[in-house]
């Protein structure tokens, strides 16, 4: 399940696991029960730009997760990603290797960059997610909240307003078991 924002902020949960209801600019339209906006096309690539996808939707949310396997799958502070429903991902290009980084957790990457491409198992359902990085210069991305950030390296310092989880958000039906 994916949080649902209002103009009051994160307070509940989209029932068909996509982030069309994460963003406060959507959320009066949302409670009014009418359509946003069409689904766009947003571009992205690898490193090397042997993999490409293109991800259909309205407009790109995203988490910033301070978890300590997604700082080593990324080898930075924290990893930005976008969550969405799988069908919503479409591989344009390439072919992507697999690594079980936990119990249920399966992320895919490029075999010639190294470049992490998606990650999904963390949730019931079929969300998938994207690290933010790959998608194309220009592309309007809004960060929802910060969570796992218990696991935050001390190093680094959150300094926006936005809402930070302990672990994942309340409500969230979520696996993070690190590899056993």
């Amino acid at each position: 399940w994916v949080p649902r924002w209002s103009s009051v902020g994160l307070r509940s949960w989209c029932s068909h696991s996509c982030v069309c209801c994460l963003s406060p600019r959507y959320a009066s339209q949302i409670d009014a029960g009418q359509p946003v906006q069409s689904e766009a096309a947003h571009q992205g690539a690898c490193l090397c730009t042997q993999i490409q996808f293109t991800v259909s939707r309205s407009y790109l949310s995203a988490f910033n997760c301070y978890c300590g396997m997604c700082r080593r799958a990324h080898g930075a502070a924290f990893s930005t990603h976008v969550p969405m429903r799988r069908e919503q991902f479409r591989l344009g290009q390439g072919h992507l290797l697999r690594f079980s980084s936990s119990v249920r957790g399966v992320r895919e990457f490029c075999g010639t960059c190294g470049a992490h491409v998606l990650v999904h198992g963390q949730t019931e359902g079929s969300s998938v997610a994207v690290p933010a990085g790959l998608f194309v210069s220009g592309t309007e991305i809004r960060v929802a909240a910060h969570m796992f950030v218990q696991d935050k390296v001390s190093w680094y310092r959150i300094t926006d307003d936005l809402p930070q989880y302990a672990q994942w958000p309340p409500g969230v039906a979520f696996t993070h078991a690190e590899k056993q």
